[in-house]
């Protein structure tokens, strides 16, 4: 998998999230997937990052289990970011 298709990953998640309604995702949970979705696009683009990717990977598991019930079409593309990034070696 390339980092443009990763890219590409993070952008959907993105837009899923953003589509998501308010209802289904409460604000401390849609804030701390974008927290991690700005840290994993960080990683990518290889800026400097506060952020073990270990760490990010372990954020990012959490999430996608806390919205497997509740929206997991959000779960299922959060698992594929996380895939994404440990098939590149982050």
């Amino acid at each position: 998998m390339s980092v443009n298709h990763l890219k590409q990953m993070l952008e959907a998640l993105r837009d899923e999230l953003e589509h998501t309604r308010s209802a289904d995702v409460d604000d401390r949970s849609r804030e701390l997937l974008r927290e991690v979705m700005d840290d994993a696009r960080a990683l990518v683009d290889r800026e400097s990052s506060d952020t073990e990717p270990e760490t990010l990977l372990e954020r990012m598991r959490a999430a996608a289990y806390d919205f497997e019930e509740s929206h997991p079409s959000l779960a299922d593309a959060v698992n594929r970011v996380v895939g994404a990034l440990a098939n590149l070696g982050i």
